[in-house]
């Protein structure tokens, strides 16, 4: 049976990675999801509320916005302002709900801090 400091620091060093994993995951996405508005067209659409406050011409989704969608996809949240449409779009999404799930049991399973 382990002491308290050594169950302590065998758990925080493992939420760290996890911590550190997930916050890259966010950005890795956010990239993948800001260019994969330009190579495939309406990738993403926006919901009904967010189309009628901007202007006519503006179509594209800023860097910060596929951040915020990054992060409410990987905290479950799922506001629905912006909607992936399409296969590829949809699976990368999907790509990325899973890896919420398999990091922490990766860094669980295979990472033994010594």
């Amino acid at each position: 049976m382990r002491d308290r400091n050594s169950l302590y620091s065998f758990i925080s060093k493992r939420i760290n990675l996890i911590l550190t994993i997930d916050i890259f995951v966010v950005i890795l996405f956010s990239v993948i999801y800001y260019n994969l508005q330009f190579w495939i067209k309406d990738s993403f659409v926006r919901s009904t509320e967010e189309t009628e406050k901007l202007p006519k011409d503006e179509k594209f989704f800023t860097f910060l916005e596929c951040v915020h969608f990054s992060v409410v996809t990987q905290t479950t949240l799922g506001y629905g302002d912006m909607i992936p449409t399409g296969n590829i779009p949809v699976f990368i999404n999907t790509i990325q709900i899973i890896s919420l799930y398999a990091i922490p049991f990766l860094v669980f399973y295979f990472y033994n801090p010594k």
